[in-house]
């Protein structure tokens, strides 16, 4: 499976949302078929949406609240756009304001990597656009679950990566919003030690079951000076030490990997 090879420019004025290792992992899990529909929440610089796109011929909206943020992932888009098999719009839109708008119940998947942390937990960037991405500043979790299911059309499913110590939260607010969670894969990026994430998928309008897949063991990324990614994972330091303003994901056919 090919998620492509992208470019993802990052001006320094945003250099706090530079996509982490979570957007390749998440990227890589979600299977979609040629002429689906597919909805990020919360966008940011496209990673993800275009990540996919690359991948396979789907069409992708991705909704983003910030619209400099908008304007990167469109510009994104373009400088991709060779690299695209399917189609890629990004949209302002605050994802708490979607109920009754022409995007209800349009999409066979939605995709989002939400606020790790509450307002008040952990440490906060002084960064606006990363503490917003890193907490639930502006949009909750339930915020996200209730735009999911807002968004799906009848067993449509939503995706997303989540830390582990949260996912009593997660399966709370995804059954409230009748999108019970099906599977979870926690991914680990040293034998030994406790799951760094957990990719998890729910149906809209499915029947409670849920299911722990085989974990997954990831190989630790490193950076060049030009920041190539070379696998599937990375270490939560890589995204601490990187401060370069330009970010190249490449991403290899998982087939020809190596993990540790």
């Amino acid at each position: 499976m090919r998620l492509g090879q992208l470019e993802i420019e990052v001006p320094e004025k945003w250099r706090g949302c530079r996509p982490g290792h979570e957007v390749v992992l998440l990227a890589e899990s979600v299977e979609v078929t040629p002429g689906e529909r597919v909805a990020e929440l919360g966008s940011g610089v496209g990673a993800l949406a275009l990540a996919l796109a690359a991948r396979v011929a789907v069409e992708v909206v991705g909704f983003e609240i910030q619209p400099g943020l908008v304007e990167i992932a469109r510009r994104n888009a373009d400088l991709n756009a060779h690299l695209l098999r399917g189609c890629v719009r990004f949209e302002t839109n605050d994802i708490r304001r979607l109920g009754g708008t022409k995007w209800e119940g349009k999409f066979d998947h939605v995709v989002a990597n939400p606020p790790f942390y509450r307002a008040g937990q952990g440490r906060r960037s002084p960064q606006p656009a990363r503490a917003m991405a890193r907490h639930e500043i502006e949009a909750t979790l339930e915020d996200f679950a209730r735009a999911a299911a807002i968004l799906l059309r009848q067993r449509g499913r939503f995706h997303c990566i989540f830390r582990p110590e949260r996912l009593e939260d997660l399966l709370a607010v995804a059954s409230r919003h009748r999108c019970p969670i099906k599977t979870i894969r926690p991914i680990y990026t040293r034998e030994g030690a406790a799951a760094e994430w957990a990719i998890v998928a729910a149906v809209k309008g499915g029947r409670p079951g849920l299911v722990i897949s085989p974990p997954q063991l990831v190989r630790q990324l490193v950076y060049s000076p030009k920041s190539k990614v070379q696998g599937l994972g990375a270490s939560p330091e890589i995204g601490r030490r990187s401060s370069l303003r330009k970010l190249f994901l490449v991403v290899f056919d998982p087939e020809g990997i190596k993990r540790e």
